[in-house]
Formats: structure tokens, C-alpha cells, sequence
């Protein structure tokens, strides 16, 4: 097929006509139907790495590498083999006889034209600092390419593992405009393979019968249909009249109503998104009350992270108790200091001392998916004297609010389970300096220092700097482990992951 290999894609439309048809019985077309929060413009890490979309594109595209998070390991995926020749340099054997979707032969070609791309200046994408890093990608042979690297950089191989997927690059090539390939030719070499991308009725898959086997993956249901449907209440009456199988993210109300019913099953799954109240500690939103230590300190000594957790937090039975901004069981986290506790009282007493005795007006900014935490925020911020508003906004008007330096609280989640290694963490509120609010310059000299050294003991010295620092200068508050809570029929089954236990893909689910 080669470049013929095209999708139907609708300019426009809703999702009336989706939702309008009789439900049906799904389990015996093999085809699971899950509630998308949009309709996905494309299939794109590259182009478009929201959250959601990573639920179909991993399963799509594959890696070079697997990580197996249980165990601290990396697997062969797209490469068999690697060898590390110098601290800049890593060369990789491939896997032969991998065919992509099309039809079309995976070579080193093809690892060696989608990654200079991705790294070229030129380029401009989403998370740019992810592929930058590279100084060059060389081919060897047939099947073997090499890595360099601008300087030695600790995540080199957790970056093949999870940033860097594999297109073909002759299908990829054909296109003047690189982003229609996610949109028209969406083809990877993974256990499922896209059949339609439809803006009105949603995401097509079908399984890969020609996929190579590897035993980190696995495509146990046949179809999968991703229907967007943008409201919640929306997505769980389609739950209940049986229009949808699956749904994701059921809030703490829903949740509790959901768990009465025997045609439907909910489970919360433990995730290593962090969720966390940070403020302008350097003014840059004009707001100077917390330049000051103690007024931070007030704040966060305002807020009872473990009701929170346990009550407002979805899924919270299932929440880790956050004492830094990460989890254990992402590579590098380790710390001595922890946060302030509740303490509303000390609170009232900070803020007289720092001049703020009858308060101050704050905007607590908050994404989507930590809505009800937020709420919960403001409302404990209230009761100190803290005049707070709530402020809640979609992903791309936060990110456009750091730019700005219009923040001045924000209450939101962080998915550092999407590179299990804290070098993650770091580069989004550390290195990158448009979301570093704390005026700390050993943060950025110490998060630096840390990313160019392999030896793990080495770094978490000055990680363990890093989350103290944080800690003890109040500048991030992390509140708890955002679990995913999922709602699906009762002839359906999550299985455990192959490789995780905080990472849900569309092959954990099966028919039982």
C-alpha cells in the first residue's frame, strides 16, 4: 500500500450522530468503545502529546526501548540491543523483518530520518527540549544506528523509551506539511493500527495481525472505537444506556453513584501524576504578598492536604501521599525535608506578621482535571483570611498563562509518569524558566548538574538538595498522586500492565 495508505478524516462536525444510534452489544463485534474527552486532530506524539491521545498512540507507534517500571529494567522493543560507547554515545542493533502498517520494511532509515527531524531547530514542536539534546543520529547499517549526544545526559535511553516514536519515513516524507502525518497517514509498526480518524465519530483502531510479538505487548480485544464525547455527564448516561464501554477520569461524585450499580464496575488505578498547589514566588504576576516566606508558608499551612486526598482527590483511596513533588517509584526521588502541615492557626499568625493580618486577594488558577481540589482550596484559603477566587482553565490557556507570567496560584497535576525519572519533573518546573516561579538560582545549577551524570547515587545528591529546597522554601506544595478512575461495563476487565502499575494503554483492557 505505501503512500496510498490514507485515512477518512471530517472537516467538522459533533458527535450527535454518535450518540443518536441504539446502544448495541458491543462484546460480540469484539469492538470496545471508549468516551474520548475531544475529537484527537491528529495521532501525533510529536505534534500533538496530549495525555489522552497517549492512551491510543503508544499502542499505535512503538519505541526503540520498553522501560519495565516494576523491575528498573529496559527491554528490547523496535531495538534488540544497545551498547553504550562512550557517556554521549549509544549504539542500537534493530529488530528485522518489522513491517509498518502500510506495509512498508522498518530500517535504520527510518530511526535516522524521524529523530534529525524532531531534533532540527527548524522543527517546531510541543516540548522542543525533549529532542534537543541530540547532536546527531547516525546510520551504521541496515539495522544498527548511533546516538550522540550534545554532553552526557543521565535519561538518554529513558528518552528512546518514552519520548521518541518510530514513523516511516518514506509515508512521512511524502508530506510537504509533516503534522498531516498524524492527521492522513497515521502509521506506526505497533499491535494496533488506525483505520479512521473522524472528527465526528471519533478514533478507529483495529489490531496489527501482522504485529512482530514482542512480549510487552498485547491487543486482546479486536476493535477499539474512541467516540468523542467532551461533557462527563454526557460520557456516563452514554456509560449506562451502553452507547460506551469504557469512560476515564469519573469524578468523586460520580464515582460514589457509579459503584451502586451491578452493570458497571469502577476502579481506581495509582498513578505517579503529581498533584500540587504552587504560587508566584518571585512577583512575576505582580502579585507581591508571596515574595514573602511567610505568607507562602501561611498558604500552605492553610490547606489540609490529607482531607483533601482522602475526600475531594478522585479516586483518592488510591492517592499516594505526597511528602515532595515526586513519587518513589520514579527514578531519582529522594529527599529528607518535608512540607509544612496543616496548620490554620499558625497560618492567621504568619500572615499578621508579614503584614497581611486582614488578608490579601489571590486568584488560585486551576486545571480541569484538579477542579474540585482547587475548590477545596480556595476554601481553606478563605477561613485564613486569604480573599481567594477560583480560576479554571483548559491545558493550552495554562500553558499560554506561564508564558505570560499571568499566574499567581495554580492548583494542577503533572503526568511524571510519563518519563519515570525525576529529569522530567525537573525540565518542567526547574529548567524551564517560564514555569519556575521560585527566584532560586541553585535549583537550575543543581537540576543541570544532575542531568549530565549515568551514576544514579550521584544524582539523587543533588535531587535530594533539589526537593528540599522546594520543600523548605514553600514554593510547590504537592498534595497527593492524581489516580485514574475508570468506569466500564461489567463484561469488561482492566488487567494488570505488562510493564506498570501507574500506566493504563488501551491493551489492558479486555472482555471477560
Amino acid at each position: 500500500m505505501g503512500r496510498k495508505y490514507l485515512l477518512s478524516v471530517a472537516a467538522t462536525g459533533l458527535t450527535a450522530a454518535v450518540l443518536a444510534g441504539p446502544a448495541l452489544a458491543q462484546k460480540s463485534k469484539d469492538t470496545l468503545r471508549v468516551a474520548q474527552n475531544e475529537a484527537f486532530k491528529a495521532i501525533s506524539n510529536y505534534y500533538f502529546p496530549a495525555r489522552e491521545a497517549s492512551f491510543i498512540y503508544r499502542q499505535v507507534y512503538a519505541p526503540l526501548l520498553n522501560f519495565d517500571e516494576r523491575n528498573g529494567k529496559f527491554q528490547p522493543e523496535l531495538a534488540i540491543s544497545w551498547k553504550r560507547i562512550s557517556p554521549t554515545t549509544v549504539d542500537l542493533d534493530l529488530r528485522k523483518g518489522v513491517k509498518f502498517h502500510n506495509g512498508n520494511a522498518f530500517d535504520a532509515d527510518d530511526v535516522v530520518g524521524i529523530l534529525n527531524w524532531a531534533k532540527d531547530p527548524k522543527v517546531k514542536l510541543p516540548f522542543k527540549r525533549r529532542y534537543t539534546w541530540l547532536k546527531t543520529v547516525e546510520k551504521l547499517g541496515s539495522h544498527k544506528v548511533r546516538f550522540v549526544a550534545k554532553r552526557p545526559i543521565a535519561t538518554d535511553l529513558m528518552n528512546l523509551a518514552y519520548r521518541f516514536y518510530i514513523y516511516d519515513i518514506e509515508t512521512f516524507n511524502s508530506h510537504q506539511d509533516k503534522s498531516a502525518y498524524g492527521r492522513k497517514t497515521p502509521v506506526g509498526t505497533g499491535p494496533y493500527k488506525i483505520t479512521k480518524l473522524d472528527r465526528n465519530q471519533g478514533t478507529f483502531v483495529r489490531r496489527n495481525d501482522d504485529f512482530y510479538g514482542n512480549k510487552w505487548r498485547r491487543s486482546p480485544v479486536k476493535f477499539i472505537r474512541g467516540i468523542p464525547v467532551p461533557d462527563k455527564q454526557t460520557q456516563i448516561a452514554q456509560l449506562l444506556t451502553g452507547n460506551v464501554d469504557v469512560v476515564r477520569n469519573v469524578d468523586t461524585n460520580n464515582a460514589v453513584s457509579l459503584k451502586k450499580r451491578k452493570d458497571v464496575t469502577v476502579k481506581s488505578v495509582g498513578s505517579a501524576t503529581l498533584g500540587y498547589f504552587m504560587v508566584d514566588a518571585i512577583g512575576r504576576s505582580g502579585k507581591q504578598a508571596m515574595k514573602d516566606p511567610k505568607v507562602r508558608e501561611a498558604l500552605f499551612r492553610a490547606v489540609d492536604r490529607d482531607e483533601i486526598r482522602k475526600t475531594v482527590m478522585p479516586g483518592g483511596e488510591a492517592s499516594f501521599p505526597m511528602q515532595a513533588l515526586c513519587v518513589p517509584q520514579v527514578i531519582g526521588c529522594t529527599y529528607t525535608n518535608k512540607p509544612v502541615g496543616y496548620d490554620p492557626a499558625k497560618a492567621k499568625k504568619l500572615l499578621a506578621e508579614a503584614g497581611y493580618a486582614n488578608g490579601f486577594n489571590l486568584e488560585v488558577m486551576a486545571h480541569n482535571d484538579m477542579r474540585d481540589v482547587a475548590q477545596a482550596i480556595t476554601g481553606y484559603l478563605r477561613k485564613v483570611g486569604v480573599k481567594a477566587e477560583l480560576k479554571v482553565v483548559r491545558t493550552l490557556a495554562m500553558r499560554k498563562a506561564f508564558r505570560d507570567g499571568k499566574i499567581q496560584s495554580l492548583t494542577s497535576i503533572y503526568p511524571s509518569g510519563s518519563m519515570p525519572d525525576v529529569d522530567g519533573t525537573m525540565g518542567i518546573f526547574i529548567v524551564n524558566k517560564n514555569r519556575n516561579h521560585t527566584g532560586d538560582p541553585n535549583l537550575r545549577k543543581w537540576a543541570f548538574a544532575a542531568r549530565g551524570i549515568h551514576d544514579l547515587p550521584a544524582r539523587k545528591k543533588f535531587y535530594n538538595r533539589i526537593f528540599n529546597r522546594l520543600n523548605d522554601g514553600r514554593f510547590i506544595l504537592p498534595l497527593g498522586t492524581l489516580p485514574t478512575v475508570f468506569a466500564y461495563r461489567s463484561n469488561v476487565q482492566l488487567m494488570p500492565g505488562l510493564t506498570s502499575d501507574t500506566i493504563v494503554h488501551m491493551t489492558e483492557f479486555a472482555w471477560k
